[in-house]
């Protein structure tokens, strides 16, 4: 853990994210494969005389706050049931207890990354996003503390494998129907904006 010293500027951050009261911050271009974490939001700022405070999940020198390297580039971050995923290239982690001041950081995988951070979303009470061989989904299990990765793609792999073969040309973008159960994908050609550009649309069952 990197305790952030007064005065330190945290700029250029790609990725942001909300850990109970603390902003997590990540992607900046000089330290990518760390996140940084305000410190913990103790009081309630509600009187008028209160706009003149410092907010606490501004400050980013205190007990509570710091940085995490987890040795591979941030992709995206992601809350969900009180754990904080870190996407990276290459693997996935979790942290917890940043609000203690000794967070907790392990690996999900060190084997699947995530394609692209706006990817991800929560859908039926899973997280989804796309991976190098397919869209996939993080799933709490019954047991204890215990994390399942799942393949959903499959039927559609033979769109899906075209897309991700070319993916260094295409941005992605992502977004949930909640009504419909749906996750809604598509991606943007960078070479050829004036085409008409592709997506998939599809419904998650559970």
């Amino acid at each position: 853990i990197k305790e952030i010293v007064e005065g330190y500027a945290l700029t250029g951050a790609q990725y942001c994210t909300m850990f109970k009261d603390q902003l997590v911050l990540a992607g900046f271009p000089e330290d990518s494969s760390a996140f940084y974490y305000s410190g913990f939001a103790t009081t309630d700022l509600e009187s008028p005389a209160d706009d003149d405070k410092e907010i606490p999940q501004e400050k980013f020198s205190s007990s509570t706050a710091g940085s995490i390297s987890v040795g591979d580039t941030i992709v995206g971050l992601k809350m969900h049931r009180d754990i904080l995923y870190v996407f990276c290239e290459n693997s996935i982690w979790k942290a917890i207890g940043l609000e203690t001041g000794e967070p907790q950081v392990s690996p999900v995988t060190r084997d699947i990354g995530c394609i692209d951070g706006f990817t991800i979303q929560e859908s039926g009470g899973d997280l989804i996003f796309l991976a190098p061989d397919g869209l996939r989904n993080i799933k709490n299990t019954e047991r204890l503390n215990d994390i399942e990765l799942g393949v959903l793609s499959r039927k559609v792999s033979k769109i899906l494998d075209i897309v991700l073969r070319k993916r260094n040309d295409y941005e992605f973008y992502s977004t949930v129907i909640r009504e419909k159960n749906q996750y809604r994908l598509w991606w943007i050609d960078r070479e050829n904006l004036d085409i008409t550009q592709r997506g998939l649309i599809a419904s998650y069952t559970y």
